[in-house]
C-alpha cells in the first residue's frame, strides 16, 4: 500500500501505510513563546462521520531542534512500522476531577503576555523538484505550520503547504500567510528545516 516514511538527519522515525484510512497528516508547527523549537507529529484515520470512525497518532509531539533536517518521502509501497495509538492510549483518563478550563477569550490573553523566547523562524525547504525555498516569518507571526496531507480523493498525491499566522489571526479564524504550497508525488519526498 501506498504511505509515507519520516526521516530525521537520515534516520527513520516512522512508516505509515495509508491502508485503512481515508487522511493521513504530517506536522510540523513551533511558537514564538514555547520553550521547544518546533513538534513533529504524524496522525490520521478513517473518517465518514459515522460512530466507526477512527483516528490514531504515530507521532505525538516529537520535538524537533535547529540542526534537524526533516524528510518525508512518499512511496508506492510502504509498510506501517509502529501501532496507531489512539487519544485514550496517549491520555487516560485521571480518576480526579479536572480543572475547570479556560475560555478561549483567556487562553489568547495569557499567550498574548508570555514572553517571546524568539523573535521568527527561517525555513528552508526543499521540494521534490526545483531549488530550495528559504522563509523568514514576519515579526508580529506568532506560529508556524507545516503540513504534508493525504486524502483518499486523491491518492496519488499528498498536498505540501507552509504557513505561518499572528495570534490575531488564529483568534480570528483566519488562514495567515502561506509560504508555500506544493504537491508530492509517488517517489517523491521534501525536506524541511526550521531554524530561529
Amino acid at each position: 500500500m501506498p504511505g509515507f516514511r519520516v526521516t530525521i538527519n537520515g534516520k527513520e522515525l516512522v512508516s505509515v501505510s495509508v491502508e485503512g484510512i481515508n487522511i493521513l497528516s504530517i506536522l510540523i508547527n513551533g511558537d514564538v513563546v514555547s520553550d521547544e523549537l518546533a513538534e513533529l507529529q504524524v496522525h490520521g484515520g478513517y473518517y465518514s462521520g459515522s460512530v466507526d470512525d477512527t483516528h490514531f497518532i504515530w507521532v505525538n509531539e516529537h520535538r524537533i531542534y535547529e540542526k534537524d533536517e526533516i524528510e518525508i518521502i512518499f512511496s508506492e509501497s510502504v509498510t506501517t512500522s509502529c501501532r496507531g495509538k489512539t487519544i485514550e492510549d496517549l491520555y487516560p483518563k485521571s480518576e480526579e476531577q479536572a480543572v475547570p478550563s479556560q475560555t478561549m477569550e483567556e487562553t489568547f490573553l495569557e499567550l498574548s503576555n508570555e514572553p517571546k523566547v524568539r523573535d521568527h523562524f527561517k525555513f528552508k525547504l526543499q521540494p521534490p523538484l526545483g531549488e530550495p525555498i528559504y522563509v523568514k516569518t514576519k515579526e508580529d507571526d506568532f506560529s508556524f505550520n507545516f503540513n504534508v496531507m493525504w486524502k483518499w480523493l486523491n491518492p496519488e498525491k499528498a498536498s505540501i503547504w507552509l504557513t505561518s499566522n499572528t495570534l490575531d489571526g488564529i483568534k480570528e479564524r483566519k488562514n495567515g500567510i502561506n509560504h508555500a504550497k506544493l504537491n508530492l508525488h509517488y517517489e517523491q519526498s521534501v525536506k524541511f528545516n526550521v531554524s530561529t
